[in-house]
């Protein structure tokens, strides 16, 4: 079994990777329910040890679940040209984004597709675009680029199904901009990855958080 193979199950099971280590012929992956995982690259074995000892061993044993391995869910606003480049970013690495409007709708309504299509990914991601401009009623002067509320919306929606820990949200902060962009919101642990001009900006960084997660991506 490979790291992200390990990575990847106990994500599945709601359980975090908070270090890893370097060690001979292997790495050793520490995880938030008090256990340790040491893999070794050649062989694919793998040794548990640790209080959770037992549960990890549990879960590594089980097979994956039916979540799609390689589904990303793509939230998005009106900028068309920044989803599409995201879209190419991630079929490049072999992975496959769902998009609500690719998808089709078989009479569903607009929430009923979004939770049908959210429960079968580990993954999302969100493109917070300046597509709105918003302020407080009683301070028209602060006014801020925002993004779409339907994208604040189905991040929300995101966070409920799959946690915060396994959405990024990539966020266009360009000096090229007249306001300021108000990120959708200033909660503790969210990850948010800023760029100025293209969505390609991020993809070192949307690459460590993905493989962090068990994705297996290639370029």
């Amino acid at each position: 079994m490979t790291r992200e193979d390990i990575i990847s199950k106990m994500y599945s099971a709601g359980i975090s990777l908070v270090d890893e280590k370097e060690i001979q012929y292997g790495v050793n992956l520490y995880f938030d329910n008090d256990s340790n995982v040491r893999s070794y690259k050649k062989s694919g074995k793998y040794v548990v040890d640790g209080k959770g000892k037992t549960l990890t061993e549990t879960i590594l044993n089980t097979d994956l679940n039916n979540k799609n391995e390689k589904g990303v869910f793509v939230v998005y606003g009106h900028d068309e040209a920044a989803r599409n480049d995201l879209e190419l970013m991630l079929r490049r690495w072999k992975l496959n984004p769902i998009i609500l409007c690719q998808q089709s709708s078989g009479g569903l309504t607009i929430i009923e597709a979004l939770e049908k299509h959210m429960k079968d990914v580990k993954y999302g991601v969100v493109l917070a675009t300046p597509d709105d401009i918003g302020y407080a009623k009683e301070n028209e002067k602060k006014k801020k680029y925002r993004a779409r509320q339907n994208v604040v919306f189905e991040m929300g929606m995101l966070y409920a199904k799959i946690d915060r820990q396994n959405v990024a949200v990539l966020i266009q902060n360009s000096t090229d901009l007249d306001l300021d962009m108000e990120k959708p919101s200033d909660l503790d642990g969210i990850i948010y990855i800023d760029y100025k001009n293209s969505v390609t900006e991020c993809k070192e960084r949307l690459a460590k958080e993905l493989r962090n997660r068990g994705y297996i991506l290639e370029d």
